[in-house]
């Protein structure tokens, strides 16, 4: 019995569009978690800068209200006379430091500061990107 075994000489198609099947199905999934990761991080970024731009305005608020001047802001000098000139120089300080970011994307947040009723500092920051400051932790007013 005289029986030739033919050697395999590469894949069949079959088995190529599995393989192609089975990466394009893993490669979907790994995008649709890449997301999720950067949108988790571009919130925990946001919170983190609305945190330390709240944090810099109260204890420049409590220093000014001591009286211990700002190397910051010169009107920040503790006398009461000057707390509405304080108040509007350390936002005008913060928008020229850039602490205020335009949405460049869905995912990417806003910051507001400005003066509420001459001596109050309203911060807002947009967290999730749903384009409001509406939410918990989104918005906090600092009293001078």
């Amino acid at each position: 019995m005289n029986l030739k075994h033919k050697k395999q000489q590469g894949f069949s198609l079959i088995e190529l569009l599995v393989v192609v099947a089975i990466i394009g199905i893993l490669a979907a999934a790994g995008v649709v978690g890449y997301q999720n990761y950067t949108d988790s991080a571009s919130e925990n970024v946001a919170k983190s800068n609305h945190a330390s731009i709240v944090q810099f305005v109260r204890v420049t608020a409590n220093a000014a209200k001591a009286g211990v001047p700002s190397t910051q802001v010169p009107k920040c000098t503790g006398k009461q006379a000057d707390m509405a000139t304080c108040a509007t120089q350390l936002v005008t300080k913060l928008n020229n430091d850039g602490f205020t970011t335009a949405a460049a994307g869905p995912s990417q947040t806003q910051t507001a500061i400005s003066v509420v009723g001459n001596t109050n500092i309203k911060i807002e920051t947009d967290i999730n990107g749903d384009d409001d400051a509406s939410d918990e932790g989104e918005s906090t007013t600092v009293v001078f």
